[in-house]
Parts: structure tokens; sequence; C-alpha cells
């Protein structure tokens, strides 16, 4: 945790799209990050786990139409949730960002997550609004 909340990584993020909902989320799960990997594109292939997982790792919690929450932990500790909010059609606006951070571990995930969503959003030309560096 930063001095004053949570490390720039789990700062809300906002953005544009020129899109629908559906379209945003098909095109993320297919984008990359800086390593050329494709942190949504398994996590949003899995069930969502009504129940954390036994040992610790990063999971989808919930998916709908709109977005959805990813969480990392396991049944004893939640380690941090992120959520991806979009909103309207064609253009859609989203937020992606911390629901709480108690710890800080698999960060590293964080980071793909956002470049990825970035990534999503200039591939389709939609442009990033608020966006913590």
């Amino acid at each position: 945790m930063g001095l004053f909340g949570p490390s720039k990584e789990f700062r809300e993020r906002t953005f544009t799209a020129p899109c629908t909902s559906a379209e945003f989320l098909h095109v993320l799960k297919g984008s990359s990050d800086y390593e050329g990997d494709t942190p949504f594109g398994v996590l949003l292939d899995m069930a969502p786990q009504q129940n954390p997982p036994i040992a610790e790792t990063v999971y989808l919690e919930s998916f709908t139409s709109d977005g959805f929450v990813i969480a990392a932990g396991n049944r004893v500790k939640t380690l941090w949730r992120m959520q991806l909010t979009l909103q309207g059609n064609n253009p859609v606006e989203g937020t992606f960002g911390a629901l709480n951070v108690n710890d800080e571990r698999w960060f590293g995930n964080v980071l793909s997550m956002n470049a990825a969503i970035s990534e999503t959003v200039r591939r389709i030309g939609g442009r990033t609004k608020r966006w913590p560096i």
C-alpha cells in the first residue's frame, strides 16, 4: 500500500470507446499486455466462482454484459478485487479500478490488466480519460 492509499496500479482508470459493451468485451478478451500475454483471455473463459478457491490465485468473481469483477486471494483472505464497469453503447464509457485492496501481492496481474484495457481502447479507436501513469 502506498502512503496515500493503494499503489497507482490499483487506482481507477476511465475511458470511452466507440462500440457496444459486448464488442468491447470481445476485443478485450484477445488484447495483450506489454509482454504479449492476454490476461483476460483465460479469466473471461472461466465460470465465475461464487466462493473463493482454497488455494491463493486470481479468479473471476462475477461477469455480466456490463463488466466483471476479478479477485485475488483464497477462502481465508481476499488480497484485492478489481472491477470493470461499462455503461452505454456506442460510445461505451468504462471504468476499471479496485473495489478493495487488502494486500498488493499479485499486482503484476493488475499491471497486465491495465495494459490490456489500454490496448483495447487504442485498438477500437477510443480514448483514455483519467489514467494514472
